[in-house]
């Protein structure tokens, strides 16, 4: 008697348990990924903010590794305008609350006033932070021939 009461009571403890909840974490993170990205087209200021980690860092196509405040200060300066983009999803790997999502970018523009357009390739970190998916870092790479990288990197 007093194992079949166990045995009930693992099952239902298994079942209810959050660790063996299958949340779909790549789908989360990827809808917070098209947040931000709309988030910056759009020159949402609260939109970028809410969705950058306090630890943010960025590492652009030059090499050059900026904080949080540097992407805010940019942002908010007017010098880097898009206006729209176009992407297209890559692999993406689940590592409980980190997910690393990757893709293509094609995003027409202005920097300080001078048309350019974008090819990009990009990897995000994303964290769980307070049951929120965060951008913790991203890291850009200019694409030399964007009609060769146009398939799923």
């Amino acid at each position: 008697m007093k194992v079949r009461q166990f045995s009930k009571f693992l099952v239902l403890t298994l079942l209810l348990s959050p660790a063996l909840v299958l949340a779909d974490n790549v789908a989360d993170a990827r809808s917070a990924e098209k947040i931000y990205l709309d988030a910056w087209t759009d020159r949402d200021e609260a939109g970028v903010e809410k969705i950058l980690s306090s630890r943010f860092i960025y590492v652009g196509a030059d090499g050059e590794r900026h904080n949080r405040q540097w992407n805010m200060d940019m942002l908010r300066s007017g010098r880097l305008l898009y206006d729209g983009y176009e992407s297209v999803a890559g692999p993406a790997f689940d590592l409980g609350d980190v997910v690393i999502s990757m893709g293509h970018l094609h995003a027409p523009g202005t920097w300080e006033g001078q048309k350019f357009t974008d090819h990009i390739s990009y990897t995000m970190v994303w964290v769980l932070e307070a049951e929120s998916w965060r951008l913790l870092t991203e890291q850009n790479s200019r694409l030399k021939n964007p009609a060769a990288n146009t398939s799923t990197p």
